[in-house]
């Protein structure tokens, strides 16, 4: 096709802006980890927790690619779209945990995993 090039290019320049904005993120995240969670046992908890939202987020990212490959109709771009807005009011939830994550807190006591959900479910 005529315009396959600068599709081309269009989408190398796409994929180098997110991969770069993924880079960013992933290392601000892990230079905050410590600060935030100044205990090895919060730690590994929200280690164990941020590989479960990974996987949903690698899902989330992939499986609509995917769907709109093989069904690119109206109605498959609108689903999608409900979708992920759903999935955007739903990371709305980190600012309230990543408010109370700053509190200063006892050495000697520890967060279960019964509190780490007590307060996703916090408004």
């Amino acid at each position: 096709a005529p315009g396959s090039v600068v599709l081309d290019l269009w989408l190398v320049g796409c994929l180098f802006a997110a991969s770069w904005c993924l880079s960013v993120l992933l290392n601000t995240f892990e230079s905050a980890r410590a600060e935030i969670y100044p205990f090895k046992g919060e730690r590994i908890a929200v280690e164990a927790i941020t590989k479960f939202v990974g996987v949903f987020a690698a899902g989330t990212g992939i499986l609509p690619q995917f769907v709109l490959w093989a069904v690119f109709t109206w109605w498959a771009r609108g689903g999608i779209s409900v979708l992920l807005f759903c999935c955007i009011l739903m990371s709305v939830e980190v600012v309230p945990v990543l408010r109370d994550a700053q509190q200063p807190r006892d050495v000697e006591r520890r967060a279960s995993v019964r509190e780490l959900i007590d307060i996703l479910r916090k408004p």
